[in-house]
């Protein structure tokens, strides 16, 4: 499931069949590479995801959870700082940026990411390494072209940006590469 379907999604305590918020946003814990909570709208500004029974097509639903006040610093930074994965930056652990999160793919069962949707590539959710406020940050070597598994230092030079293809060169220690367009660093990297 993707997490733009699941904003504005309604919160349903099936014990009371009253709807008790709604979601804003999802609040993601990088180290566990799950969503841990949602950002509602509603007694308070979070739930949790383990209070969670169901997370369907139009709603989410519950059974008497309870809605809380912040509780972890991701929960504080996200409410406070009003945090949404969706159109932040993504950078890789060596500060390259790769374009923004367009969604993220989630297991509906445990909140597991299952991947971020990012420019047209996906980025398997075990490369998630940390989130901010400036930006989401993965570890290099992310998948390509709808997840193919193909990482991006194999994808065609077409399909790379020059900081990509710079990066690559200064791993191979290509000399010039600071001075080199991307279609000479591309062809450096063929030789």
């Amino acid at each position: 499931m993707r997490i733009t379907e699941l904003s504005g999604h309604p919160v349903l305590d099936i014990d009371t069949a009253k709807e008790i918020a709604t979601t804003k946003a999802v609040i993601i814990d990088a180290e566990a590479g799950r969503v841990s909570a949602f950002h509602v709208d509603g007694d308070a500004p979070v739930l949790s995801f383990d209070e969670v029974e169901s997370v369907g097509a139009d709603r989410i639903t519950v059974r008497g959870a309870q809605l809380h006040e912040p509780r972890s610093p991701a929960e504080q930074r996200a409410v406070q700082e009003g945090l949404d994965p969706i159109g932040s930056k993504v950078l890789t652990e060596q500060g390259v940026e790769w374009g923004t999160v367009d969604d993220v793919e989630i297991d509906p069962a445990d909140g597991r990411i299952v991947s971020l949707h990012v420019g047209g590539h996906d980025v398997p959710g075990g490369r998630l390494r940390g989130v901010g406020t400036y930006a989401l940050v993965v570890g290099v070597d992310a998948p390509s072209e709808g997840g193919s598994g193909r990482s991006r230092s194999e994808a065609p030079a077409d399909e790379r940006t020059r900081d990509e293809l710079y990066e690559e060169a200064r791993r191979r220690d290509i000399s010039g590469r600071s001075k080199m367009s991307k279609a000479e660093l591309a062809e450096a990297l063929r030789s």
